[in-house]
């Protein structure tokens, strides 16, 4: 596959992202890098991108669990510990 072929395709994914949340990221990872907050915007970044992750292909993640809601519990959870780990390893190498 040359370059044209992959400008081509990329061309016609359609992002089906609402805009009112991407310009709510936008806004908040804007404000905090102007007042030199990094950190917080690599939190903000991966919780957008979870969020983002489920709100397009959480119909895919429950039909591939079935009737099972371990799928979307292990999401959730290591999701958040993620989140909550990584807030405490920033939190340690400040002080």
């Amino acid at each position: 596959m040359d370059a044209k072929e992959v400008l081509l395709r990329l061309a016609t994914v359609d992002l089906v992202i609402p805009a009112w949340q991407m310009a709510l990221y936008i806004g908040i990872v804007s404000v905090m890098m102007l007042r030199k907050r990094y950190r917080v915007c690599v939190v903000w970044t991966y919780l957008f991108i979870m969020y983002w992750g489920f709100y397009l292909y959480g119909k895919e993640f429950v039909a591939a669990a079935g009737d099972s809601v371990l799928g979307l519990s292990v999401y959730s959870i290591l999701g958040m510990l993620f989140v909550l780990l990584t807030l405490i390893v920033f939190f340690q190498s400040e002080s």
